[in-house]
């Protein structure tokens, strides 16, 4: 959960989730929310978007949910391996990601790829099979030899999407 790294009492957060923890806002995700236009001031959507087989309909309730000037961050896997939690439906390229937010109307101020390069991208997808006793010399190995390698954004574990709705939007 990413609610630990977010100071209680500096923000309000509201979660949304088919079964969300306590104090939460049971909806699906795949549909029209159960919040009024304008209802938040940013929405932050880490590694969810490839489980959401109606992206579109999400990435479009997340730009009516906000307030004029509101900030979206989304990030989400690329080259990761195959994790349903129930489903994984997707991985997105930087384009299409770029088309995504702006089809409904954000504007997108910066797509950044997350990873090392090559070395890094197959330790990450290697991490759950290799034995712990190992692990981190595979890290230190995978650090070493995307050192050497100057091609890194050609190997994306991750893509972070920040993303506004414009100040004169309602």
């Amino acid at each position: 959960s990413y609610m630990r790294f977010i100071k209680m009492g500096a923000c309000i957060v509201h979660t949304v989730d088919l079964n969300p923890p306590d104090g939460g806002i049971k909806a699906d995700l795949e549909d029209k929310l159960p919040l009024p236009s304008g209802f938040c001031n940013s929405v932050l959507c880490m590694n969810l978007l490839e489980h959401i087989y109606n992206h579109k309909e999400l990435v479009s309730e997340a730009h009516r949910l906000l307030k004029p000037g509101g900030l979206m961050l989304c990030c989400t896997p690329f080259m990761v391996h195959y994790h349903p939690n129930p489903h994984d439906y997707y991985r997105y390229t930087k384009d299409a990601l770029y088309k995504m937010f702006t089809d409904v109307g954000f504007n997108v101020e910066e797509i950044r790829y997350i990873g090392l390069g090559p070395c890094s991208l197959l330790s990450e997808n290697m991490w759950p099979f290799v034995p712990r006793l190992l692990k981190w010399l595979v890290v230190g190995l995978a650090l070493l030899g995307d050192s050497l390698c100057r091609h890194g954004n050609r190997f994306p574990l991750y893509y972070l999407v920040v993303a506004r709705k414009s100040s004169l939007e309602s």
